[in-house]
């Protein structure tokens, strides 16, 4: 901390001084102790004002109005101390002119280093800016691959399952075509059938109920081109494992937009991230549970 520029009524002989010297108002007094102490010292309206009421009080000036302005003049007894102090005033010029100028010196050294901490500073912002933006447009570009990769994946999906779909109605129409062509050929060996068992001799009696084993072949035959092939395993699988995929590229997309808006709601701090990272291993434990994967 600077020490004080004046002593003890120091700085009321040196206002009393230059009043001496010609009236003057308050601004005309900051400007004129600015000018005596060569441009180090200038004081605030708050520090003149009260010193000049307090000489007013001791009957050492005198004010007048000069329009707006306040004037202040010596008065008689003001001349007696300015010359019983002159040798004091002169010690006050010559040991506070270099008190001033240290401490101006002062002022200016930490005004200096003050402005040298701020560019720095900003300096700092400025490329901590930058680096935040850098990370926000690869987060951004990296959001983008993981849509086009999940909605890739959406397309592959649907894909599969429209050819899927294609490959079970043409199966299903294949085995249409071969129940009608395997009804057909039973209806015609049943009637040959019955045509050669019965006699000639006798054409005029009833016809007896047809066996069973007749329609036993048709009946075998329909049954077994009715049943539906057993889908490949091996590509049950494949369906199975992009299903997860896509399942898994959404929740990924899905909880980071969460976060996002979280943080920008001033919502993710230490404790959050700290339980969020605790559940998601919780929920992977589960999952492996799951799936029979234990590590």
């Amino acid at each position: 901390m600077n020490p004080p520029v004046f002593g003890h009524g120091e700085l009321r002989l040196v206002l009393l001084t230059l009043i001496a010297r010609e009236p003057r108002h308050g601004y005309d007094l900051i400007h004129a102790l600015n000018d005596h102490f060569e441009g180090d010292y200038s004081p605030s309206a708050g520090t003149i004002y009260p010193r000049l009421a307090k000489l007013q009080e001791e009957g050492l000036v005198t004010k007048t109005q000069d329009g707006r302005k306040t004037v202040y003049s010596i008065t008689e007894a003001g001349l007696r101390e300015v010359e019983e102090r002159r040798e004091d005033f002169e010690r006050i010029t010559t040991e506070r002119t270099d008190t001033v100028r240290t401490v101006a010196q002062s002022a200016r050294a930490g005004l200096a280093q003050a402005r040298r901490g701020l560019r720095e500073e900003l300096e700092q912002i400025a490329t901590q800016a930058r680096t935040a933006a850098e990370a926000a447009l690869l987060r951004e570009r990296a959001d983008a691959e993981a849509q086009t990769a999940a909605k890739a994946a959406a397309d592959a999906e649907a894909k599969v399952a429209a050819a899927e779909q294609a490959a079970n109605e043409r199966i299903a129409q294949a085995e249409q075509r071969d129940h009608t062509r395997v009804g057909a050929t039973g209806d015609a060996a049943g009637e040959a059938h019955g045509q050669a068992s019965a006699p000639d001799s006798a054409p005029t009696a009833e016809p007896g109920p047809t066996p069973d084993t007749d329609q036993a072949p048709e009946s075998g035959q329909a049954s077994e081109s009715e049943q539906a092939p057993e889908p490949d395993p091996t590509v049950l699988r494949a369906q199975f494992v992009r299903r997860v995929d896509v399942a898994l590229q959404q929740f990924r997309m899905e909880l980071r937009q969460d976060a996002r808006e979280a943080n920008q709601l001033g919502s993710l701090d230490e404790d959050t991230v700290s339980e969020l990272e605790t559940q998601l291993r919780e929920l992977r434990r589960r999952l492996g549970s799951l799936l029979r994967v234990h590590r």
